[in-house]
């Protein structure tokens, strides 16, 4: 099983800001585990803010960062979340992360891609006959070659709702 990393804004001008910052990442790491597992491709999701909400200003940010990062150093990917590129927590978790080498995705099906190349399961659902050039799954599909993972120094643009037409995302 592999473990991901959630690096996303936490910490806001008020509670209610920190609070939808929490609330956001933890809708992030439900659908991937969700997404995840109906693939076939179970995932151990790592979500800092679920951890350290009620410790918010118990401890100064400098502890916070450091700790996070060695969370982050132990998984096997890391997943940024919209408004990554805001947080300066966020940007030095990717940071740390392509140092390391550990894959950096910006999209849950980034990740669901790179799953199911790494366990080499058949996608779900008559997906065999979805087209290469397909962006959502990125053209994984039995007897393809992965080119994963996908890294670029900007949040990608999403796909438009009903882009993939081969139902394995």
């Amino acid at each position: 099983m592999k473990s991901i990393y959630i690096a996303a804004p936490f910490r806001g001008p008020d509670g209610f800001i920190v609070y939808q910052n929490v609330v956001r990442t933890e809708q992030v790491m439900y659908e991937l585990i969700k997404r995840a597992l109906a693939q076939g491709t179970p995932v151990a999701v790592l979500c800092p803010h679920s951890m350290t909400f009620h410790f918010d200003r118990t401890f100064n940010d400098g502890y916070w960062l450091e700790a996070t990062l060695e969370h982050m150093r132990r998984c096997d990917a890391i997943l940024l979340v919209e408004g990554w590129a805001k947080s300066e927590g966020a940007k030095g978790e990717r940071e740390e992360a392509l140092a390391k080498g550990l894959p950096v995705f910006y999209n849950i099906r980034e990740v669901l891609a790179w799953l199911r190349s790494r366990e080499q399961v058949e996608p779900q659902d008559g997906a065999s006959g979805c087209p290469p050039e397909c962006h959502d799954c990125l053209g994984l599909h039995p007897g393809s070659e992965p080119t994963l993972p996908v890294v670029s120094s900007a949040e990608p643009e999403p796909a438009g709702p009903g882009h993939c037409h081969c139902h394995c995302c």
